[in-house]
């Protein structure tokens, strides 16, 4: 975002991506849709060059729910008595956590 005398909580910047990516010398793909991004994911695989996919997404629309794991760890060292016990449920957690690859 554009700064303000408040900090930063101006207009969103002016950054076209997919003309940045271009300029470094990737082809760009643009896709409007669920179908137009499968169809450029199949044209960047089969590019022996570097390709960008470039989707314009809406910031306000929420993502659709998923089981997917952000991990965001817990600070371990801490002060605070409620911080080092959700470190240490962070941790069992942890334990559990499969791998995907």
């Amino acid at each position: 975002r554009l700064r303000t005398p408040t900090g930063l909580d101006g207009a969103p910047l002016p950054v076209d991506l997919a003309a940045n990516a271009a300029s470094l010398g990737a082809d760009v793909i643009r896709a409007a849709d669920a179908d137009g991004f499968r169809k450029a994911l199949r044209q960047a695989i089969a590019s022996p060059r570097t390709t960008v996919v470039h989707v314009e997404t809406d910031p306000l629309v929420a993502a659709p729910g998923s089981e997917a794991w952000w991990d965001v760890p817990v600070a371990e060292v801490s002060g605070l008595d409620d911080t080092r016990q959700a470190r240490a449920r962070y941790d069992d957690d942890k334990k559990a956590q499969r791998l995907y690859l």
